[in-house]
């Protein structure tokens, strides 16, 4: 049986990745914006610094298809938090420690 849930998050992953595509680009503040006009700050990071987002996001897909095609039944996917923590606790809340 295939769960939802897999397929749910790889949606969710490729509307996240792809919506850059479908909005108006951020491209920062322009200097008169700023209640203290920046003419030449004193520290500026390097374009290619940001460049880790490519693999960051890269690797968000490669995860959600793994998830929604090598582990679609994994039995792990289909637990909620009453499963993981079958004990119900006063208050509702979760216990923090040892049992």
């Amino acid at each position: 049986m295939m769960r939802v849930l897999p397929f749910l998050s790889l949606i969710a992953t490729l509307a996240f990745v792809l919506s850059p595509l479908v909005t108006e680009p951020f491209s920062g503040f322009e200097r008169d914006q700023f209640p203290i006009p920046q003419i030449d700050p004193p520290v500026q990071p390097a374009g290619y610094a940001f460049g880790i987002w490519g693999l960051i996001y890269l690797w968000l897909v490669v995860s959600a298809i793994y998830g929604a095609a090598a582990r679609r039944d994994d039995a792990g996917l289909a637990q909620d938090a009453r499963a993981a923590d079958p004990e119900p606790r006063a208050g509702g809340g979760v216990a923090m420690g040892g049992r």
